[in-house]
């Protein structure tokens, strides 16, 4: 495969190759509208990754966001299937979003469609309403769907009743008849945990009890009950959130094996969990919207045998930059790089031969900026703000007296 490069503006990147045993052109556009405007085009792209690395594709990748708004557009072409998704994403208050999600998919032979539309209120950190109509592939009739759910610690009896947490939940359903359920659990210790749920038809109610002991020799043998500290396993809970505190629901998060994903009001437990320090959580990214990254992946506990280990995890929204060297000296080493004093991740970016350059992937944070060529290396702090979500047009001047060490940067 051979190919090339150009930046024909501040903006505008292209991609071009040529695909040998193909004999194909491949093509790659990306386009930075606005600050938050990002278009990509893929021709007669490949997965070298995939178990059929010869095969192609088009593709392409449309999203606007801010503060109140999300919509990302991606729609992929084979030579058998064309899958185009659509997601809207406003939020109209803090405490109320909406989504609007279309899928469409073709074929040579079946075509289908799939519409969902979701209103997710938080009234506070522990309680949500969420109401969702969608209508599925392949079929004519709308589900119909309504939750509501509230989390509080000790408030089940609290007069006589001590709990570590209750939970309350009612879902109400009309998929061509009206359908209701509720669910109340309670946890009177990390060990006790009871269920009741009810629906139009059945009721159930369960309970979790947590026991060890063990058997030993000394002259004889005997049996002996192990305290819940003394258990070789523990739990993990949790809540995804935001830079702004809100919680994000559907994000993929493991442990080892242990698989979950967080409701609705961002809230997630992983159990049977391994007693050590560093233990990794891993944040799945195929579930994260484009707009959003984790502080950390994984993110490292330490688990206490027979306990839980509560923890947050924090997802930034993404930043990108651009902009030029103002003095640039035309070196073909010259580099940018932005590292994040709190992650120690560091995004890095040959300077073009303009002095144009351009970075993705960034979150608000405290960072380190260097700048970098044969004969200096200049750093100076900068600080990425919240509610930023593209910074265009960054003027970075290098000002030396001496070549080598009396230099520093200004970044406007």
């Amino acid at each position: 495969m051979t190919g090339f490069r150009a930046i024909l503006r501040p903006n505008l990147a292209v991609n071009i190759a040529w695909l040998t045993q193909q004999r194909k052109l491949s093509a790659e556009v990306d386009f930075n509208l606005s600050a938050n405007h990002y278009l990509k085009l893929n021709y007669n792209q490949h997965d070298l990754l995939s178990n059929r690395p010869n095969k192609t594709f088009n593709q392409l990748e449309y999203r606007y966001f801010n503060r109140y708004l999300s919509l990302n557009l991606q729609s992929k072409q084979t030579k058998k299937k064309l899958h185009t998704d659509v997601q809207l994403r406003t939020q109209i208050t803090s405490s109320l979003s909406t989504y609007f999600n279309v899928s469409d998919k073709r074929k040579k032979d079946e075509n289908s469609q799939e519409y969902e539309f979701k209103t997710i209120y938080n009234r506070s950190f522990y309680e949500a309403l969420t109401v969702m109509l969608r209508q599925k592939h392949n079929t004519t009739h709308l589900d119909y769907y309504a939750s509501y759910r509230y989390f509080c610690d000790n408030c089940f009896f609290p007069s006589f009743l001590i709990t570590e947490q209750t939970q309350y939940k009612f879902k109400v359903r009309y998929d061509k008849k009206l359908s209701a359920a509720a669910l109340m659990s309670v946890e009177l210790n990390p060990n006790i945990k009871l269920t009741a749920e009810v629906s139009d038809n059945s009721f159930s109610l369960s309970s979790k009890i947590q026991y060890s002991f063990k058997a030993y020799k000394e002259q004889r043998w005997y049996a002996k009950s192990i305290s819940p500290n003394d258990y070789g396993y523990a739990a993990i809970k949790g809540v995804v959130i935001d830079s702004n505190g809100k919680p994000i629901p559907d994000i993929g998060l493991s442990v080892y094996r242990h698989k979950t994903q967080s409701d609705e009001n961002g809230h997630f437990t992983i159990e049977g969990v391994s007693v050590n320090d560093n233990i990794p959580l891993h944040i799945d990214p195929t579930t994260l919207d484009v707009s959003y990254q984790p502080q950390f992946n994984p993110l490292l506990m330490n688990t206490e045998e027979g306990g839980i280990t509560f923890v947050t995890v924090h997802l930034d929204q993404i930043v990108g930059i651009d902009g030029y060297i103002v003095n640039f000296n035309g070196d073909p080493n010259a580099s940018i790089t932005f590292l994040n004093n709190r992650n120690q991740v560091a995004r890095s970016y040959k300077i073009e031969g303009d002095g144009f350059f351009i970075i993705e992937d960034l979150t608000p944070a405290e960072y380190t900026v260097t700048y970098k060529t044969n004969t200096q290396q200049i750093s100076t702090p900068w600080i990425i703000e919240n509610n930023q979500t593209w910074i265009s047009n960054i003027e970075i001047d290098v000002g030396c007296i001496d070549k080598k060490e009396l230099c520093e940067l200004d970044i406007n």
